[in-house]
């Protein structure tokens, strides 16, 4: 069984249920004009992809609106670098601490 993705909403329909559902749940809403950069769902209008937003991707979104969801985009990018940069050098303590206890095991330290 396939599944398709709705382009309005992003909920996914197996292909036997993917037409009721557009008839159903989409048929008397206006065009999509406006696409979320973050989850891609597809909005009517520039206001409802703000709410959208606000309501889903608060974290994501820097005061002054749309216009600077791209350095939204960078401050999330560098949350996870930096989170991966306390990986690494946590890691790299571990190491380090693994090497000396073996040292100091062998009498060497």
């Amino acid at each position: 069984m396939t599944k398709q993705q709705c382009p309005q909403c992003n909920e996914w329909f197996a292909d036997e249920d993917f037409d009721a559902h557009l008839q159903e749940r989409h048929m008397n809403e206006g065009p999509v004009v406006e696409q979320c950069p973050h989850c891609g769902k597809r909005l009517e209008t520039g206001e409802s992809l703000e709410s959208h937003l606000q309501e889903q991707h608060q974290e994501l979104v820097v005061p002054g609106g749309l216009s600077d969801s791209q350095e939204a985009r960078a401050r999330l990018i560098a949350r996870e670098e930096s989170g991966a940069l306390k990986t690494i050098l946590i890691l790299t303590d571990l190491v380090v601490l693994f090497i000396l206890l073996i040292l100091w095991r062998a009498g060497l330290l």
